[in-house]
């Protein structure tokens, strides 16, 4: 939620996770 939030005011925002799951999930939310 927090980076969601950050990337909303323009901060740059980067997320790292080891599953491939969740990684290719959470790319298609945002």
């Amino acid at each position: 939620m927090s980076a969601y939030l950050n990337a909303l005011a323009g901060n740059p925002v980067h997320i790292v996770t080891v599953n491939d799951y969740l990684a290719t999930r959470d790319s298609k939310e945002m």
